[in-house]
């Protein structure tokens, strides 16, 4: 089992991780496994699985611990003005949102801090978290719509 997950995850901390995960998976499905035509196939599906689901889940921790990149200031004094203004407005926006939605949002989109963070600094969990994110990334879709053809139009040029 061991040797399959080390294949695939190439890591020691998450092939250990992802053994954990199956074995709890073959405890609960222990008696499938033992009407199972071929029980060894069906422990090694489970352990591919396990070893994919980790892959995707350290992916997706990585994707979250990024901080945003900032968007690199123009040399042009018109377009510096521009986006002097632009910022201003999402700024405006984003105090514009609810209590907790505003401090996530800031600290994720302006701060570039984690989740685990924002879950602290909110007093929530991590799920919780990501969805004021999300739900003031929402709002500020909406209130802001109307940069995004200004937008377009500058990066084409």
């Amino acid at each position: 089992m061991i040797q399959i997950l080390w294949r695939i995850l190439r890591d020691a901390n998450e092939a250990d991780d992802a053994l954990q995960c199956a074995l709890t998976t073959l405890w609960r499905k222990w008696s499938t496994l033992r009407k199972h035509i071929n029980p060894e196939a069906l422990v090694l599906r489970i352990c591919v699985d396990a070893a994919y689901d980790q892959l995707r889940k350290t992916s997706r921790q990585q994707r979250r611990n990024q901080p945003i990149t900032e968007v690199p200031v123009a040399a042009d004094p018109s377009q510096e003005a521009e986006q002097e203004e632009t910022e201003r407005e999402i700024l405006q926006a984003i105090a514009a949102l609810r209590g907790k939605q505003r401090t996530a949002t800031y600290m994720r989109l302006i701060e570039g801090y984690s989740y685990e963070a924002i879950a602290a600094t909110v007093n929530c969990g991590e799920p919780t978290a990501r969805k004021h994110v999300a739900r003031g990334r929402q709002r500020l879709q909406a209130s802001l719509s109307h940069l995004a053809p200004r937008h377009r139009q500058a990066s084409k040029s």
